[in-house]
């Protein structure tokens, strides 16, 4: 919803007001609750989703041509899939990963959500990829964690941070090669949105910030990281009562009794923070270790700084800095403590350190 207005409007920043007139529902929202509707009551995924679009057509981003003409073949009984790989398949596939208890039936699941129209090997790979990275957040796998298995089983390149991403990133994917509307050129960038983010606002803002196809991003960005942090309750209140305006009441009530369902079998929304402040702790106790390694490291060099003190401005510093200037000194040797900023730029930021 949040990155609707920004789909073929891209801008490269995070700062921007998080809800804003015209930030409405999308063709993902549509999807999504059909998927949600298709776990809760059986039978062919495909159905539900022809029939959700059919009921609701004209929502703001609009469909893409290959899954409308999917739709209109649909309710004559000529559907067949068409062998894309397009994004869609890992924009709706957000309700499986909350939905199984075992790797096994989600990938399944995620699978049979995909290949009714996106039978692409990479259209399947974007679903079960975003669905399993749901699943295992929701069952307390860290980010780091997650971004192991992803890279892992499916081959996606999730290195790069999202400072890196930004100004590389747009509709034409990494450096203007590829298709920033695929499985392939969109789900690994909207996964590093949500793991790298700090919460569910942030991995949002993430998605918008990279450009190229900003509400499906979005969706799978915020989709994993609901799974992560969970979602703030007064963001949870403008969506819904947006999908109401906007779309439906029926929606809105399909997404309650989806939620229901999850409470009902076990997976309380209880369990849910519980999972989100599981990982924040390890967060911090990751953030705490790697601060007192550093701490530990720092008191080990305190003599390599006292020594650098005393030499800094010494008769021998001048010495060898005259040598240098003389071109005494070999023209490869590294020669950054004869700089005039080498050394006090170190002492300085010590003193800072120190609060001196």
């Amino acid at each position: 919803m949040v990155g609707s207005i920004y789909e073929f409007d891209n801008i490269k920043t995070k700062e921007f007001k998080i809800f804003t007139d015209g930030m409405e529902p999308t063709d993902d929202s549509v999807l999504t609750v059909a998927t949600a509707d298709w776990l809760l009551h059986g039978g062919d995924v495909g159905d539900y989703y022809w029939r959700y679009a059919l009921a609701y057509p004209d929502p703001k981003g609009s469909y893409g041509p290959g899954f409308w003409s999917w739709v209109q073949r649909s309710k004559r009984g000529l559907a067949k899939p068409y062998g894309s790989c397009g994004n869609g398949s890992a924009m709706r596939v957000s309700p499986v990963g909350w939905f199984f208890e075992t790797e096994e039936e989600t990938l399944d699941a995620a699978k049979r959500s995909a290949e009714c129209t996106h039978d692409h090997p990479e259209g399947i790979k974007g679903a079960q990829a975003t669905a399993l990275a749901i699943f295992l957040a929701r069952h307390g796998a860290t980010a780091e964690t997650i971004k192991e298995r992803i890279e892992r089983d499916y081959g996606y390149d999730l290195s790069l941070s999202i400072d890196e991403i930004r100004p590389r990133y747009s509709w034409n994917g990494m450096d203007n090669v590829g298709n920033g509307g695929t499985c392939q050129g969109s789900v690994p960038q909207a996964i590093a949105c949500a793991l790298q983010a700090t919460d569910f606002e942030d991995a949002v803002r993430n998605a918008v910030s990279i450009g190229g196809d900003s509400d499906t991003i979005g969706c799978i960005a915020g989709a994993i990281a609901e799974a992560l942090f969970g979602v703030p309750q007064w963001m949870q209140d403008v969506a819904m009562e947006r999908m109401a305006e906007r779309l439906s009441v029926k929606l809105c009530e399909m997404v309650k009794a989806f939620f229901l369902h999850l409470s009902n079998s076990g997976n309380s929304f209880q369990v849910e923070r519980i999972i989100a402040m599981e990982n924040r702790l390890n967060r911090a106790l990751q953030a705490v270790d790697e601060l007192e390694h550093a701490q530990r490291h720092f008191e080990e060099v305190k003599e390599d700084i006292k020594v650098l003190e005393q030499y800094l401005g010494s008769d021998e510093w001048k010495a060898d800095f005259a040598a240098d200037e003389a071109g005494q000194l070999p023209s490869d040797l590294r020669r950054g403590v004869l700089s005039e900023d080498g050394i006090w730029n170190l002492l300085e930021r010590v003193r800072l350190m120190n609060n001196e």
